[in-house]
Formats: C-alpha cells, structure tokens, sequence
C-alpha cells in the first residue's frame, strides 16, 4: 500500500455522516432508507456516503428485497482492521452516534 492509497482510504472516515454510518452499520445491516431516516439526511446524501465507503472498501452491499442492504466490509488489510477497530472503539464518545444507538434500541422494541 502507498501513502496515497492510504490516505485515500483514510478520508472514509472524515465525515461525521460517514462515522454515523459506520457506526450504525456495526450494530446491523440497514437499507439507504433506514440510514437516511436514524441519521435525519436525505436517502440520496446517504446513498453518496455510502457509494464512497463502498468504493474504498469499508461497507458492502447485497440485494434484500426491493432494497439494496449495507453492511460493514471484513477487514482488507491491516489498515483498515486497526482503524476500524480504534474508530468502533471510540464511536461512544460521538453524541450523534449514542442518539442513534438509543433510538435504534426504541425502534427495535416500538
């Protein structure tokens, strides 16, 4: 891997909609609409994030249904394992991300 391959790969993860993605898809898969509908944005600025963290590897996609289901991509190289790992490990720390987690769990039991 080059810096620039690396630096690459690193910008998936500047993005406070991207981290709130991320974060989210680490629980379960979600469909753009569920994603759009926790994080409060628009299904097409979910679905823009969502096409960069798939081009650099962080998420996949399968069909389910009438929708396309995301979930996080197994680690690639050792990279993207450790900045996965530091990133899930501090995702509590993110007041956007513990709102998602607590209205997940609602939603889950509503």
């Amino acid at each position: 891997m080059t810096a620039q391959e690396a630096a690459t790969f690193m910008r998936a993860f500047g993005d406070g909609t991207r981290l709130r993605i991320i974060a989210a898809l680490s629980r379960r898969p979600a469909t753009v609409w569920e994603l759009a509908r926790l994080i409060g944005c628009p299904e097409h600025r979910v679905s823009r994030h969502l096409r960069h963290l798939d081009a650099r590897g962080v998420v996949e996609w399968r069909p389910a249904a009438k929708a396309v289901s995301y979930s996080l991509a197994a680690p690639s190289h050792a990279l993207h394992d450790e900045v996965l790992a530091a990133v899930q490990a501090t995702m509590g720390d993110i007041e956007e991300v513990r709102t998602d987690a607590a209205q997940w769990r609602k939603a889950r039991k509503g």
